[in-house]
C-alpha cells in the first residue's frame, strides 16, 4: 500500500511518521485488500488552536482499494489517541464492508457456463490494421478525456499519471457521461 502523509501548522517527526504508517499497514490483518499494490491511504493531519490554548490534532484519512473507498475523521489533543480512533473507525468500515459483500460472488470466465454450439467450420477475425504505441505520455484522467474529445474517438486508451498504470476512457452511450477502466490481473493493477 503506498501511503501519503500530510501536515500542516507543524512539523511531524520521524517517530510520529512511522507510527501513523505502522499503524495503517496494521488493518492489513483485519482487510486483506490492504496490501494490494494498488492501495493507496492519505493522511492529512492539521494542527489548530482552540480558545482554551489547547493543541488539536484534526486527521483525515482515506484509504482506496480495487472497488472500494474508506474513510475517517477525528479531532483529539494527541495524535497518537487520534489514530487509534482512525483506525478504530476503519476497521468498523472493513467489517461493514465484508459483511455487505460477503454473499456476493463473483463471476469469473472460468466458473461462467457459455452455451457450446457445434460449428463446421472455425470463424476467424481478420484484423485490418494494427496499431503499436510506445513511451506513452502520463496524464490525468481529466487531459485523456480531453484528448479523447479532440481526437474525435469514442475511446482512449493513456497511462494515469496517479499510478502509473494504463487506463482507458471511453463515452458512454447515451451522453451519459464518460467511463474509465483500470486493467487488473489477479496480483493487482496491471
Amino acid at each position: 500500500m503506498k501511503i501519503n502523509i500530510t501536515y500542516k501548522n507543524f512539523e511531524l517527526s520521524n517517530e510520529d511518521r512511522t507510527y501513523v504508517e505502522g499503524k495503517l499497514l496494521g488493518l492489513a490483518k483485519f482487510f486483506d485488500r490492504v496490501n494490494d499494490e494498488a492501495a493507496s491511504a492519505t493522511v492529512t493531519l492539521l494542527r489548530e488552536k482552540h480558545l482554551d490554548h489547547k493543541d488539536k490534532m484534526i486527521i483525515r484519512a482515506v484509504i482506496s482499494v480495487p472497488r472500494a473507498d474508506f474513510r475517517a475523521e477525528n479531532a483529539s489533543y494527541s495524535l497518537l489517541e487520534g489514530m487509534d480512533a482512525i483506525v478504530s473507525k476503519f476497521k468498523k468500515q472493513f467489517e461493514h464492508f465484508k459483511t455487505r459483500h460477503s454473499n456476493t460472488k463473483s463471476v469469473t470466465i472460468d466458473t461462467m457456463e457459455l452455451p457450446v454450439e457445434e460449428v463446421d467450420e472455425p470463424v476467424e477475425f481478420e484484423i485490418t490494421k494494427r496499431k503499436v504505441f510506445s513511451n506513452l505520455i502520463p496524464m490525468s484522467e481529466q487531459t485523456a478525456i480531453a484528448t479523447m474529445k479532440a481526437l474525435g474517438h469514442g475511446f482512449f486508451l493513456f497511462v494515469n499519471e496517479q499510478t502509473n498504470q494504463y487506463n482507458f476512457v471511453y463515452k458512454r452511450p447515451n451522453d451519459s457521461g464518460y467511463g474509465l477502466i483500470e486493467l487488473l490481473t489477479s496480483d493487482g493493477v496491471l
